[in-house]
């Protein structure tokens, strides 16, 4: 398996949103679902994503 640094085709690269957020499930196979249970394992995550936040937040609270 190799990870390139290409970004998903419906990113906008100004915005660093979806631009078919609510169809991205359907639309995208490899679109991830991001859930409480599956960030910690998530590790290419970018420390200023605000999932990785509430995560790393969550983690100090314990």
């Amino acid at each position: 398996v190799r990870t390139l640094a290409v970004p998903c085709r419906f990113l906008d690269i100004h915005t660093r949103n979806c631009r078919i957020y609510h169809q991205r499930l359907q639309a995208e196979e490899d679109c991830i679902k991001l859930t409480p249970e599956i960030l910690p394992t998530l590790a290419w995550l970018p420390e200023d994503c605000a999932y990785r936040k509430l995560l790393d937040d969550d983690d100090q609270r314990k």
